[in-house]
């Protein structure tokens, strides 16, 4: 057990040092409902665009922006998938970006297009739905290298797996997909309801018995992981 959370407290390790960076995207839920600018927005000079839309080639990566975080005490727990409080909560999503789905200004859920560059909903004879998905190719890394499909993939597998769960994490990543159970469990070393289709493309079928489902598109609005900094062995040759 000791092992475990060793391997567990490395691979946290990691994954904070590479976080994804939102570009010079907008995203869609960062727009006011006020179609003018506020005063805040003219001191920081954030320019509101009618739509959001993806980051431009030579968006620069870096740079510094303020946030407002819940004080209080932080605890050992800077990952998705364990408990944190609300300090936590601040710092972890502050990590995290580029997730496929976001709350629109309407207050649905909808693709994000600073994301996504295009997507594909297919109804499969069994019942169950195939969304394949193609991510823009220029989202980075905090450290200027490129986000792939891979690592969209490798994030719900991760967070799907055994080793995860024995780390007693939250394994129900990917709960709504077909093969989760056999993946989950040990069963099969392929998750079934994932394919990957291209550097930038990937599809994922969500299982019949979840569907229909209002709210499909948050259950499958994951974000990437950076793999080449929490698994470049054993799980990239799974996605190869």
């Amino acid at each position: 057990m000791r092992k475990k959370v060793i391997s567990c407290l490395l691979a946290g390790i990691m994954t904070v040092s590479l976080a994804a960076c939102s570009g010079g995207g907008v995203s869609s839920n960062d727009a006011s409902k006020d179609s003018g600018k506020s005063s805040a927005d003219t001191e920081v000079g954030v320019e509101q665009t009618a739509k959001p839309q993806a980051p431009p080639e030579d968006a620069p990566v870096g740079g510094k922006f303020v946030v407002q975080i819940t004080p209080g005490t932080l605890s050992p727990d800077m990952m998705d998938g364990w408990s944190a409080n609300a300090t936590n909560t601040g710092f972890i999503r502050l990590m995290n970006g580029y997730y496929l789905t976001d709350t629109t200004r309407d207050r649905t859920i909808d693709w994000d297009p600073v994301v996504v560059k295009s997507h594909e909903e297919t109804e499969n004879e069994d019942g169950s739905t195939t969304f394949t998905v193609e991510i823009n190719d220029n989202l980075k890394w905090n450290d200027g290298s490129g986000i792939t499909a891979k690592d969209y993939l490798f994030g719900i597998m991760y967070r799907s797996s055994q080793e995860f769960a024995e780390c007693e994490g939250d394994a129900t990543t990917g709960s709504v997909l077909v093969g989760y159970n056999e993946f989950r469990n040990g069963e099969k070393k392929e998750f079934t309801g994932l394919r990957l289709l291209g550097d930038y493309k990937f599809s994922m079928t969500v299982d019949a018995e979840n569907l229909p489902n209002y709210y499909v598109l948050g259950d499958i609005g994951f974000s990437p992981e950076p793999m080449a900094a929490i698994a470049p062995g054993r799980w990239k040759r799974m996605l190869l």
